[in-house]
C-alpha cells in the first residue's frame, strides 16, 4: 500500500528505495540461523525479537520494532550468517540501553521491584 501512495504521490523513486530495502531485508532473513543452543537452530524471526524486547523491557509494539528493525540492519552491514541467540539479546539490551529505555544489564523488574545496584 505504501508503494502505491508514494507512486500516486509521484515519489517513484522513493517506492523504489522503499521496495529495494524491503528486498534486502527477507534475504537477510532468509539466510540468517539463530542459535538458541546446542542443537537447537532456528531461522531469523524479527517477531522474535520484537517479543523478547516487549517482555524483557516492557516496551510497546512500535518501538520494539523500531530496535529489532535498527538491530537487522546492523546484521545486514555485518552481512552476519549465523548469530547466538545469546548475542542478539546482549546487543538487543545495549540498543535499548543506547536509546534510554534501561539499562544494559538490568531490564525492568520482572516482578515489578526495585533493580540490582
Amino acid at each position: 500500500m505504501a508503494l502505491t501512495a508514494l507512486r500516486a504521490a509521484g515519489l517513484a523513486r522513493a517506492a523504489e528505495c522503499l521496495e529495494s530495502h524491503h528486498a534486502a531485508r527477507v534475504r537477510l532473513r532468509s539466510r540468517l540461523a539463530l542459535h538458541h543452543r546446542p542443537g537447537l537452530k532456528t531461522s531469523w524471526s524479527k517477531q522474535w525479537l520484537v517479543q523478547q524486547a516487549i517482555s524483557k523491557w516492557k516496551l510497546g509494539q512500535a518501538v520494539a520494532r523500531f530496535l529489532a528493525g535498527q538491530l537487522e540492519d546492523e546484521l545486514a552491514a555485518e552481512s552476519v550468517r549465523q548469530v547466538a541467540r545469546g548475542v542478539i539479546l546482549d546487543r538487543l539490551a545495549e540498543l535499548v540501553a543506547a536509546w534510554g529505555l534501561a539499562t544494559p544489564a538490568y531490564g525492568p523488574s520482572p516482578r515489578g521491584g526495585p533493580r540490582p545496584t
